[in-house]
């Protein structure tokens, strides 16, 4: 078993490796899919270039151990940084351990940004909420693929 680096009730997080890409891919949510391909990528492929590229990539585990989602940050040449992720269905099943470790763990992996940005899919509702809870601010709207797209931001917060 992997050395996990957080838990929150019955669901935890590791550093991701190849394999969990293996296990997150195929069962991916559609609107996630479809934010991959907006963008250019195959679903396998995005989590595979986010690995290369991140400074972290976290995978989050149910209680059975399988992942089920995978998110990461890393630096943008603006000087602040991009946060991710993508999942499967089974962010709901998990969804009030998640959520209640999602404020911590989104500000913990921002901090060394200050501040970090992405997209998300128009129609991605239930992101869009969480995102907000997360402390994301949404901005323009933007058109990738033909498909709206919301630019968010999220501010680091000193820790009370």
């Amino acid at each position: 078993m992997r050395k996990k680096i957080y838990q929150q009730g019955k669901i935890y997080m590791c550093e991701s490796t190849k394999e969990d890409i293996e296990h997150i891919y195929p069962f991916m949510r559609q609107v996630d899919k479809i934010e991959c391909e907006c963008m250019g990528f195959k679903p396998k492929q995005a989590l595979e270039v986010a690995m290369d590229v991140d400074t972290v990539t976290y995978t989050v585990f149910d209680p059975y151990d399988v992942p089920f989602c995978m998110f990461g940050t890393g630096p943008m040449p603006e000087g602040y940084g991009y946060i991710w992720m993508l999942g499967t269905d089974a962010v709901f099943d998990n969804k009030y351990d998640f959520i209640k470790g999602s404020k911590f763990v989104v500000n913990t992996l921002i901090e060394p940004y200050t501040r970090v940005t992405n997209f998300v899919h128009k129609d991605n509702t239930t992101a869009i909420k969480w995102l907000k809870w997360c402390g994301a601010e949404m901005g323009r709207e933007l058109i990738f693929s033909d498909h709206p797209f919301y630019e968010f931001t999220i501010t680091y917060k000193e820790k009370e």
